[in-house]
């Protein structure tokens, strides 16, 4: 029976009828608040289930129109992963996407220079430690450490802070981690606005109608800074060290 559904599933998936995805997932594309005639650009889009779920509403053909009026640009940094989305998003048939393979930190600002901001949209789900999906993930309880938030808290306050120049004045831009620890979010938030001075603001979007029971509760104002008692090169060091292959020698 589980064999006959997972065929079922599969041949679904492939023909784009359903996909798949966690719920949690499913949060930042909907506090967006994407409308159909949006300019949309997707950062770190691989491997796409946040993009497609965007793209659905960016699909949807007003009456008296032959085709969509928004658009979607998806981008990821990785050429692989960036086919990957090109394979996901062919589900839908729709031509109002573009799939894009650069640095999101350095994604062109294609306007006019009096111009501000391109997008009406922008979502950031930045690169992060992934310690939100431990329960899911064993890889990541064996890999942990306090370091890795640290080491990627300047590549995410890059990408949030090049996120905000693409994104138009009265638009909105979604910054999401799958990661718990505060130096990933918050921290990330706290300083993009202190940096912008004044130029962004926090929007409760649970206010909405559609979101009213949604359980959401403030993040932190205040966070203590974990260290290793080593260096990250004795960190590294040790984990070599117990590399199974490295055993084996």
């Amino acid at each position: 029976k589980l064999k006959a559904l997972f065929e079922w599933l599969r041949i679904q998936t492939e023909a784009g009828f359903v996909s798949r995805q966690e719920t949690v997932s499913m949060i930042p594309p909907v506090v967006l608040d994407v409308e159909p005639h949006h300019q949309v650009l997707d950062m770190c889009a691989a491997p796409g289930s946040k993009t497609g779920q965007i793209f659905e509403i960016i699909s949807k053909i007003k009456e008296g129109e032959k085709e969509p009026v928004g658009c979607v640009i998806a981008n990821d940094a990785d050429r692989k992963r960036a086919y990957l989305l090109v394979h996901q998003l062919k589900r839908i048939h729709s031509p109002a996407n573009l799939v894009t393979s650069c640095d999101a930190q350095f994604f062109p600002m294609l306007w006019k220079k009096e111009q501000e901001g391109m997008f009406d949209r922008v979502l950031a789900d930045v690169p992060c430690s992934g310690d939100g999906t431990m329960r899911k993930n064993a890889m990541v309880w064996k890999n942990w450490s306090s370091l890795n938030s640290y080491g990627l808290h300047s590549l995410q306050l890059a990408l949030a802070v090049h996120g905000a120049r693409l994104t138009k004045v009265g638009g909105y831009l979604c910054y999401s981690t799958c990661a718990m620890n505060p130096i990933e979010n918050e921290a990330v938030v706290a300083e993009l606005i202190r940096s912008t001075d004044g130029a962004l603001e926090l929007v409760d979007n649970l206010e909405r109608k559609d979101l009213k029971d949604m359980r959401a509760r403030p993040g932190w104002s205040s966070w203590k800074v974990l260290r290793e008692g080593k260096s990250r090169r004795e960190v590294k060091d040790k984990q070599k060290k117990n590399n199974e292959k490295m055993q084996e020698r």
